[in-house]
């Protein structure tokens, strides 16, 4: 099961995405609760279906991207 350790805390990633904790925490329930990863403290980690549903949502962000621009 592919995973990483974050280098940052929530208020560093946050400034560096350049949104606020709260957002950043937001987004990351969200993620979680969708089933793309599992957080363990800072400990991200992704099963293969987790990626391919990762990916495929990606793929579809980046169509529509495509089509507004």
């Amino acid at each position: 099961q592919p995973a990483f350790s974050l280098p940052m805390d929530h208020g560093q990633m946050a400034a560096r995405l350049g949104v606020c904790v709260r957002t950043l925490g937001r987004a990351m329930k969200a993620v979680k609760e969708q089933g793309w990863v599992t957080v363990q403290g800072r400990t991200l980690a992704f099963s293969a279906g987790q990626l391919a549903r990762l990916q495929a949502h990606c793929n579809r962000l980046h169509t529509q991207l495509q089509d507004i621009f």
